[in-house]
């Protein structure tokens, strides 16, 4: 699908014009819990992202090289189903590449191929596989005992991404210089 591609610079970003919205909404926020004095070093936080929407699969999310959440993913002939120890992990998505392209404003990600994720139940072993040629792909059961979850189809969108309010990233003594922390108030 041909899609208009629109871009502005904000600052020293060059984002989406779909990104202008989000910003606006992060501005009104901000204004709302007044954070005024925090409001330049919070917005300059923003970062554009990839989201990633499921929805109720279509027949056509389940065709061969489809992004999808969960169902069968699409592998290589002979590809080893990954694994921690002995132990087979779970499919959880595949993800084209040519079709969010678009909104990698940074160019972080190859522009081609199926990024294809694994992971156990608890999420603590995550395997990620790129599969640059997509056409060589078929669909792959997973092994006997494997977790499989139904599939999804998957919506791409522009959003922008602000840190939680205590990572490193942030550079404020948190929580002591938030605005509403009992620090601040004890001061």
């Amino acid at each position: 699908r041909a899609v208009r591609e629109r871009r502005v610079t904000i600052g020293a970003m060059n984002l989406l014009a779909e990104h202008k919205a989000a910003l606006e909404e992060i501005d009104a926020l901000l204004a709302a819990a007044k954070l005024d004095a925090f409001a330049a070093r919070i917005r300059a936080l923003a970062r554009p992202a990839i989201g990633l929407k499921t929805r109720a699969a279509l027949p056509a999310d389940l065709a061969s090289g489809v992004m999808r959440f969960g169902g069968q993913p699409d592998l290589p002939a002979g590809f080893k189903w990954p694994s921690e120890g002995v132990d087979p992990i779970s499919f959880i998505a595949q993800v084209r590449l040519d079709q969010i392209a678009r909104f990698d404003v940074e160019g972080l990600l190859p522009r081609f191929g199926m990024l294809t994720l694994f992971t156990d139940s608890f999420c603590d072993h995550v395997r990620v596989h790129h599969f640059a040629d997509v056409s060589a792909l078929i669909a792959t059961p997973p092994p006997d005992g494997v977790p499989s979850y139904p599939a999804a189809g998957v919506d791409e969108r522009a959003e922008l991404h602000l840190p939680a309010h205590s990572s490193a990233w942030i550079g404020l003594d948190a929580p002591a210089q938030w605005p509403g922390s009992a620090a601040r108030r004890a001061a």
